[in-house]
């Protein structure tokens, strides 16, 4: 479990080191946040030793986004800012989440419940 992990954080540090400068996306994209970085590592660091790794990537404001996809109907993302939150969105077939939390030092139940149902429909736990 530990090289998956390890994997995971090396993603999300390629993907910081791509957008560490202002317009590194070619269209004034915001650097990555160091605070979001730290707390998407956290997270990572987190996740259900069966659950799939997220493609990871940094939007145009400069938050860390993770996303998973299991085919058509099964998505869920999560992305998080600067301002110590998590923005969360998942589809299961017909139902629909999403929310935002706080995001301190502990991951917030909400969000962990919204995955590990993510993780469920998708056959990964």
């Amino acid at each position: 479990m530990l090289k998956r992990i390890d994997e995971a954080v090396a993603d999300l540090a390629s993907a910081a080191a791509g957008a560490e400068q202002l317009n590194w996306d070619g269209y004034n994209g915001a650097p990555v946040s160091l605070d979001g970085y730290l707390r998407a590592q956290h997270l990572l660091r987190q996740l259900p030793s069966l659950a799939p790794l997220p493609e990871i990537g940094i939007t145009p404001q400069g938050f860390v986004a993770l996303e998973w996809h299991a085919g058509p109907g099964l998505a869920f993302s999560i992305v998080v800012g600067p301002d110590r939150t998590a923005t969360y969105a998942g589809m299961y077939g017909a139902s629909r989440v999403h929310g935002k939390e706080m995001f301190a030092d502990e991951v917030p139940p909400a969000l962990v419940a919204a995955l590990y149902r993510y993780l469920s429909a998708a056959g990964a736990t």
